[in-house]
């Protein structure tokens, strides 16, 4: 099965510092997208190392595939959510997986 996957990275402090809790990200994302895997993580913005969480869609069938405006709704969505200066969205195209069921 040939899928897509997106990726969305947030920092898990708001652009003047103040800790945003994964919640306020959870509640964006659950209102527009139906499945999505978290991860935490860390990484480095502008040369200082943070605490993020990640955002995986795997979308299964060109239904729920996500085009670029969605990819930037969703984007947009957790940016202003979390107060942050950016996100990062990453898509990987052609995916192989198998749903096991």
């Amino acid at each position: 099965m040939i899928t897509e996957r997106y990726r969305f990275y947030c920092g898990l402090a708001d652009s003047e510092g103040n800790e945003v809790a994964p919640r306020t990200y959870f509640d964006a994302m659950d209102r527009l997208v139906a499945s999505y895997t978290v991860f935490y993580t860390g990484g480095v913005w502008r040369g200082a190392h943070e605490k993020s969480i990640m955002f995986e869609v795997v979308c299964v069938t060109d239904v729920d595939k996500m085009d670029d405006f969605k990819v930037r709704a969703v984007a947009s969505q957790l940016r202003l959510a979390g107060n942050q200066e950016s996100v990062l969205a990453t898509i990987d195209h052609c995916v192989e997986a198998k749903l096991i069921s």
